[in-house]
């Protein structure tokens, strides 16, 4: 028999304002928006891309368009030109150079793009000429952290937040466009997510979380697995009980390890599968 379950953590009050777009067999790009369908354009479109409130397309004569509230804006030739949408911007790379449209203004990242990480709200990225991580946000550019001698060692991106282990085995975190130093030890693993950076200590194997500014140690065992969402992590302990740490508690879900289980958001989703003999 199949059990399935699933966590909610409390969200918000924020309601996103998302547009809806399609093509007909013609290929002509429609929106529905505000509850009135609108054409985009007079002839077909090459590709498109929507999220939230933003869609992103090519238009027939090759030039990346965004669409957002209501208005049109060119964002140039797509000739060796990739791009995506997030819930929050769209982003697009020509070569090497790095650009980001977001509530109808466009922001330069870099003209030597290394390599980057993108979440639905930032981006995580590094320059080829200096090893500087930087983090994009909302239309400002922070320096999470720059490397004079060797390389960065690893970065990852949650909903909101950055986790970083530099050169000389620092850990830090990036929320709410501050830097926080969590341990100057680089933990065995990190997961960072949404408001909050899981992860295991590389001195003691402590499943820890930064959480509300605050660095909370959730298992001393180290845990056979763990996975971060917005304000939620779930996990699965030494002890094969299943537990969520939500809202700065922690609940034990379950006392033995579940067949499947996954973090999405603020919901954890979960299936066991019992058999009778």
């Amino acid at each position: 028999m199949l059990c399935c379950c699933s966590f909610t953590a409390p969200a918000g009050d924020e309601v996103p304002n998302f547009v809806q777009s399609y093509s007909d067999f013609r290929n002509f790009l429609f929106v529905f928006e505000n509850g009135v369908p609108r054409q985009l354009e007079q002839q077909a479109v090459r590709s498109y891309k929507a999220n939230g409130s933003i869609v992103g397309y090519a238009n027939s004569a090759n030039d990346l368009i965004a669409y957002y509230k209501g208005q049109k804006f060119k964002l140039g030739d797509m000739t060796a030109t990739t791009y995506n949408v997030t819930q929050s911007f769209l982003f697009y790379q020509r070569d090497q150079l790095l650009n980001v449209f977001q509530n109808g203004e466009t922001t330069q990242l870099t003209f030597f793009l290394q390599d980057m990480k993108v979440s639905d709200s930032l981006i995580a990225f590094r320059d080829l000429n200096v090893d500087i991580l930087r983090v994009y946000k909302d239309g400002k550019v922070h320096d999470l952290e720059m490397t004079l001698v060797g390389e960065l060692q690893e970065y990852q991106v949650g909903e909101n937040t950055v986790g970083s282990v530099n050169n000389t085995g620092f850990f830090r975190a990036y929320l709410d466009n501050q830097v926080y130093d969590l341990d100057n030890v680089a933990p065995e693993s990190f997961d960072p997510g949404g408001n909050l950076v899981a992860y295991v200590d590389g001195l003691y194997n402590y499943l820890k979380v930064f959480y509300n500014k605050k660095i909370l140690v959730l298992e001393q065992l180290f845990p056979q697995s763990y996975q971060s969402g917005v304000d939620v992590v779930a996990y699965i302990a030494a002890d094969n009980s299943f537990k969520v740490f939500t809202n700065g508690k922690l609940l034990k879900v379950e006392s033995y390890i579940p067949d499947f289980y996954k973090v999405r958001d603020r919901s954890v989703v979960f299936f066991l599968i019992i058999s009778f003999n």
